[in-house]
């Protein structure tokens, strides 16, 4: 034991059965997953994000510091936009596939026959039956509260960081701080509920440092690196998806 064993205990944890942790995983995992419902609105992300970072040099040129701050807000607006559409629309076919399996009444005859055996057994009638989870209710909840919240208060950070680069004349490194602030949030919170977001949250962190370095492009590799990220969010919630599909009887 040593004062590097932290590091290592999640595998542990997660190899033999997840303890505590997997219990804060599926709360985290039922919180995010409106956002993990459709890969479209990843991949929106990976053409809007780009789009706006290449468009700020001609922006700032024609119009000023309120192109700018146009160009990305309605660079924020529009991807807000899709990923809404695509979330409501994954939660009505949902929706609608649950209506089809309750009229055919199979799935309410089994959970009547759960219910008699966990009866028998002395189970609670509230108690999840094995393989099934009474945490993961989609929807909204205390928790997606308080993450959104705390991404809020990230995000005044980074705004307050914003002001400061500005007044100081280091316009030029906003890019990278703000891909490194977005990518903490997304391997700290992101990554508890869905493994991929550690990816997509280093992929932020390493474009971040990138357009840090001395002499380099920032525009062009933010632009790289949220094309890049959001590709493979895209990739990844899709694969997670399909496997979850495949996998259901």
């Amino acid at each position: 034991m040593s004062e590097y064993e932290p590091l290592f205990a999640e595998e542990r944890e997660a190899a033999g059965g997840g303890g505590d942790l997997a219990t804060v995983q599926e709360l985290f995992r039922a919180a995010s997953g409106p956002y993990l419902r459709s890969f479209w609105s990843w991949l929106a992300w990976a053409v809007v994000f780009p789009g706006a970072a290449l468009a700020t040099p001609l922006a700032l040129a024609r119009f000023g510091p309120a192109g700018t701050l146009l160009t990305w807000s309605v660079a924020i607006l529009l991807g807000g936009g899709i990923e809404l559409a695509a979330i409501r629309g994954a939660a009505r076919r949902e929706a609608a596939a649950g209506a089809g399996a309750d009229a055919d009444g199979a799935a309410g005859g089994a959970a009547r026959e759960e219910r008699r055996a966990g009866a028998a057994a002395g189970r609670s009638p509230l108690e999840a039956p094995a393989g099934h989870s009474p945490l993961a209710v989609p929807g909204r909840s205390p928790l997606a509260t308080w993450a959104l919240r705390t991404q809020g208060n990230l995000s005044l950070v980074a705004v307050g960081l914003s002001v400061l680069l500005v007044w100081q004349d280091l316009a030029w490194a906003l890019p990278g701080v703000w891909l490194l602030l977005l990518g903490h949030s997304f391997y700290v919170l992101g990554g508890i509920a869905f493994r991929p977001f550690r990816a997509y949250g280093l992929l932020y962190q390493v474009g971040g440092v990138a357009a840090l370095w001395p002499g380099g492009a920032p525009l062009p590799v933010f632009a790289l690196t949220t094309a890049a990220a959001n590709l493979w969010m895209s990739y990844a919630v899709w694969r997670e998806r399909r496997e979850r599909q495949l996998g259901s009887p």
